[in-house]
């Protein structure tokens, strides 16, 4: 399944947070629920809500911006 990243993973040096929302890439398939989202090399993590929407909170000396996304089967 492949899916678009909207939100901004620069944030996470000015903010403290990274917020976003995963939707689909194939057309009419909307949001995607139940993605999981982690700041590459921590164990900060979360999970997409039902409306494909996600928030993580960061150190604000986070020295990765990287997300890494992926959907269970």
């Amino acid at each position: 399944m492949v899916f678009f990243v909207l939100g901004g993973s620069a944030l996470i040096a000015q903010t403290g947070a990274i917020t976003g929302s995963v939707t689909s890439s194939i057309e009419g398939e909307g949001t995607l629920p139940a993605v999981t989202v982690i700041v590459k090399g921590t164990a900060i993590g979360t999970s997409t809500d039902a409306d494909g929407r996600y928030s993580l909170s960061v150190p604000a000396d986070a020295t990765t911006s990287m997300l890494i996304f992926s959907l269970g089967s």
